[in-house]
């Protein structure tokens, strides 16, 4: 496209890049970047009771950080499942209705309501030196204690039987308003400098064997997936805000 205002001349090429002729002078450009609602995508995750998904390296935790996601819960049984678990913290969706934080297998945090029919936004952020976790579950919040917590190592689990959609991982620590952006999907500058990795599952839909991370440097990171399928029947209507 090209523009001529007052004199200047000024062309952008398909890939965005600008190029601006005019006589010698003082000029003043202004560059119109507004605000888009993005989809992430229409794909996700679906797993059933034998199904799992892992990274193929382990991932280096910090003392402090946020993983976030979307799940929607698609199991009667009234067994607890893992729905997400790093060292020895679990996400545990509790009789097919609440999530809870588990360190060590005992309960830190329970949410007081039960899940919905359709998709439920979820974070679990820790701090180590604070010794605290928090579980967000839509726009509620439940703050644990532990001293206990520990980022490395394996332990037993029973599989989430359901949908799982945009899992990320963000560095640092954050407050209450700032997982409500992440929620509602606002507009976070800088936030995509914050994201280590990315899970939007935008591989083909049929059995899924490797999803990889968005970040670019974070590849190596990919999940391994196992009875898992990438589906896109009831897709995750969420937008997030982008320039």
């Amino acid at each position: 496209n090209s523009n001529e205002i007052n004199g200047p001349k000024s062309t952008t090429d398909p890939s965005g890049v600008y190029a601006v002729t005019a006589p010698l002078g003082t000029h003043t450009l202004e560059v119109h970047n507004p605000l888009k609602q993005q989809n992430l995508g229409h794909n996700y995750l679906h797993l059933d009771s034998s199904s799992y998904a892992k990274t193929e390296l382990v991932i280096q935790s910090d003392s402090a950080g946020l993983w976030s996601g979307w799940i929607k819960a698609t199991s009667t049984s009234s067994v607890p499942q893992t729905v997400f678990k790093i060292g020895n913290l679990q996400l545990i969706l509790q009789s097919n209705q609440r999530l809870s934080l588990q360190v060590n297998g005992t309960n830190v945090a329970t949410a007081s309501s039960a899940l919905g029919q359709d998709w439920t936004f979820f974070a679990v952020a820790y701090d180590i030196d604070s010794f605290h976790c928090t579980l967000y579950v839509d726009s509620s919040f439940y703050v644990g204690t532990t001293s206990n917590l520990q980022l490395n190592g394996n332990g037993s689990y029973m599989s989430f039987q359901g949908d799982l959609d945009l899992l990320e991982y963000r560095e640092g620590i954050f407050d209450a308003s700032y997982v409500k952006s992440i929620l509602k999907g606002s507009f976070i500058p800088d936030d995509h400098q914050r994201i280590r990795y990315a899970y939007h599952f935008e591989e083909s839909p049929g059995p899924a064997l490797r999803c990889l991370s968005s970040m670019g440097d974070a590849r190596q990171y990919a999940l391994q997936c196992f009875g898992a399928v990438i589906d896109n029947i009831a897709p995750n209507p969420f937008t997030r805000q982008n320039k």
